[in-house]
């Protein structure tokens, strides 16, 4: 959203990163063992999870998403739903914080929130995909995938704003665009209409 970075150096308290890493970024906070860790392409390019491996809680972010429709405009939704929440599943949580919903206690509801997320992954993905290999439209694929999904993800937050979003990126991604186009007003305007029409 570029419009939000428009007189960034006026945002208090907004400060660079001085510190990167590649794989694990481990800590102590507080007498706490404390892991920064990316697990691959998902949400974003650049997703990280927190990991608090004495404890075993994961703080997921919009990786994965429990009883919440995950936004995709700007995902890697092939590596996101395959290799990235694999990776996230792998961590053994016992509690994961996403990034919109309840928090998720106990194992099985941790692993349940991660394929919640990987079958909303999949079902655009393949449902997209579905439509163009048959020569339809973003517009067509918006219409059947959104049908598809609306049933068991139609009362999730964000489920409506998210879609012709998810559907577009998704698009883009089967036509090899890999790193997400940016956002404009513009073109976010034009991608609602055209799709929702």
């Amino acid at each position: 959203m570029p419009r939000l970075f428009a007189g960034a150096e006026t945002i208090p308290g907004l400060t660079r990163p001085t510190h990167t890493f590649t794989d694990v970024l481990a800590m102590e906070v507080g007498g706490r063992a404390v892991e920064l860790r990316y697990l691959g392409r998902g949400h974003t390019a650049g997703d990280i999870v927190v990991w608090l491996p004495d404890e075993r809680i994961c703080f997921a972010g919009d990786l994965v998403e429990a009883q919440a429709a995950p936004y995709m405009g700007d995902a890697h939704i092939g590596e996101w739903r395959s290799t990235t929440l694999d990776a996230v599943a792998a961590l053994g949580a016992k509690q994961l914080v996403g990034g919109r919903g309840p928090v998720v206690r106990g194992a099985s509801a941790v692993k349940r929130a991660i394929e919640d997320t990987r079958a909303f992954l999949s079902a655009v993905l393949d449902g997209t995909r579905a439509v163009r290999d048959a020569g339809g439209t973003p517009a067509e694929a918006y219409r059947s995938t959104r049908e598809a999904l609306e049933p068991r993800y139609g009362r999730f937050p964000i489920f409506e704003h998210t879609m012709p979003f998810n559907v577009q990126r998704a698009w883009d991604e089967l036509e090899g665009i890999d790193h997400p186009r940016i956002w404009t007003v513009e073109r976010d305007r034009e991608v609602w209409d055209q799709l929702t029409a």
